[in-house]
């Protein structure tokens, strides 16, 4: 017993000195360190193009370099407009007290013609501290990339065309009761409502539910004139459309939080009439982060699969680098009439994950409906249908094995080889570097966060990794090619939805992209 006690205390003295190297790394280091350059480097450089503001953030030896590399840099600019500056790796030296980082300088403006272009260029920096601060007292221009000049492909037109909508939050109550605003996300599906061969528009966010129907370019505002009025309480997350009953028409159902989903059936007349979920069947959570309509059991009508989450304002995910807390997913079987039995412990698909997406395919080409299931903090799921509407999990045998932020997902081919292949759009942290900082701490359970400290920060590592492209292979399975395809880095991504952009043949992908990032030292 005592063996044990002695080790248990060796265990917390590792801890307790840990943590305080790290929040003195954090200090002295990596605060100073992001300020320089994801703050004060990329502003100065923004503003009608003169590399003179940014010669005080170098030191006075290295001014002279430092103007002449500017300035070929701005060159192309009569304005940067936008600017950033992103930290791969940081590291020691050379010089005391100095650190090394390899960045990503990112400009985008316009010349004095008012053409756009766009610069990019991998730097190393290196950055010691002095009387007056942090300076850059070393730079190396690695990869230069230089785009442009050329008009922006679209023009944002949406209220033009009478697209206006407004996200609004209702609250939810926090773990302690109190109602907080919270918007978890919101949809917006295009499908021909009416028929008419143009597609329309549903979209839903917060309290908020709005159908536009396409005259041609154009859009009305038609939402109580068809019957929708959005559910009475909760936050509308998402809508779907699928004929649910076979009478032809499409039916809508719509995913909601803190409340009961809520269905739609389509009439004759093109209206919309709301019926109980609940009364037909699909029971709901409360939690409803995205659902997808599909005939998983082959008998010829729609089956829904409900992915369920969980409030971050109400609970913590647990473990961060594959949670498990979340609320079960559901797999609502249709009977033939309408109506829905839930069996998604009974088909292998009630995952407890924090789930965020779910898209299907035939990915194994057996002819029936495969289902692929993206987690926020954790390991997504890919589902093999057994041809029955049962399912086995074979995420590791296909190689998805990766713990991933995943935010949405898409298949499709994308290098034309006649496989499909999978985008998961997910986060890459401005401060994924600090991971591999000395002293940077394993979060998890004590004392198993000191025996696997690797394991947990090489999890951590991945989950900051950003996008997540897998490549189809001829035997079956997919291999990882984000990095090498150049897909892997979309900062903080939502979604990224894959179709032929410019119309040449091939799939483009569309970066569905931000969040609350600035210009703050500690911003993630």
């Amino acid at each position: 017993m005592r063996a044990i006690e002695v080790w248990l205390a060796a265990l917390v003295a590792v801890g307790t000195t840990g943590c305080q190297s790290w929040e003195r790394t954090r200090k002295e280091v990596v605060h100073p360190l992001n300020a320089l350059l994801h703050r004060d480097y990329p502003r100065s450089l923004r503003g009608p193009a003169n590399a003179e503001r940014a010669l005080g953030l170098h030191a006075p030896a290295l001014q002279p370099q430092a103007r002449a590399e500017l300035t070929r840099l701005l060159a192309p600019f009569a304005e940067v407009r936008q600017s950033r500056c992103l930290i791969v790796e940081a590291a020691p030296g050379p010089g005391k007290g100095a650190w090394t980082a390899r960045c990503r300088l990112s400009l985008d403006g316009v010349d004095a013609e008012g053409k756009r272009w766009t610069v990019r260029q991998a730097q190393a920096l290196t950055c010691a501290p002095g009387p007056d601060g942090w300076r850059i007292e070393g730079r190396r221009v690695e990869d230069p990339e230089v785009v442009g000049p050329g008009g922006p492909t679209f023009r944002e037109e949406a209220g033009l065309r009478g697209v206006v909508f407004a996200h609004r939050s209702r609250g939810v109550p926090d773990h302690r009761g109190r109602v907080r605003p919270y918007l978890p996300g919101s949809g917006l599906t295009a499908v021909d409502v009416d028929d008419d061969g143009l597609d329309d528009l549903l979209l839903v966010g917060g309290g908020e539910l709005r159908l536009l129907r396409n005259l041609g370019g154009r859009f009305r505002d038609e939402t109580e004139e068809r019957g929708l009025v959005a559910p009475e309480r909760g936050e509308c997350r998402l809508g779907i459309f699928g004929d649910i009953d076979g009478d032809g028409d499409l039916d809508l159902f719509l995913g909601v939080v803190d409340a009961e989903n809520a269905l739609y059936l389509g009439t004759p007349e093109g209206r919309f009439e709301r019926v109980s979920a609940r009364e037909r069947g699909l029971v709901g959570s409360g939690q409803t982060t995205s659902a997808c309509f599909a005939d998983f059991d082959g008998d010829g009508d729609l089956d829904l699969y409900v992915v369920n989450g969980m409030n971050l304002t109400q609970r913590e995910p647990d473990p961060i680098y594959d949670a498990r807390n979340g609320t079960p997913n559901q797999l609502f079987r249709n009977r033939g009439d309408g109506t829905f039995e839930e069996v998604g412990a009974a088909a292998g698909v009630d995952d407890e994950g924090w789930g965020l997406a779910c898209t299907t395919a035939d990915m194994d080409r057996d002819g029936d409906v495969d289902l692929f299931l993206a987690n926020d903090f954790g390991l997504d799921k890919l589902y093999a249908n057994r041809g029955d509407g049962t399912f086995e999990e074979v995420s590791e045998e296909w190689g998805i094995v990766h713990s991933n932020p995943s935010m949405s997902a898409d298949f499709g081919d994308l290098d034309g080889d006649g496989l499909l292949d999978l985008f998961v759009a997910g986060m890459a942290s401005n401060s994924r570097w600090i991971v591999r900082m000395p002293g940077f701490p394993a979060r998890g359970p004590f004392p198993l966060n000191v025996l696997i400290r690797g394991l947990i920060l090489e999890s951590m590592w991945g989950m900051l990794h950003g996008n997540r492209v897998y490549r189809g292979l001829p035997g079956g399975g997919f291999e990882e090619v984000s990095e090498a395809w150049g897909l892997r880095d979309q900062e903080w991504g939502w979604a990224t939805p894959l179709f032929d952009y410019d119309n040449d043949g091939d799939l483009d992908a569309y970066g569905v992209n931000g969040f609350w990032s600035g210009d703050e030292p500690d911003d993630l």
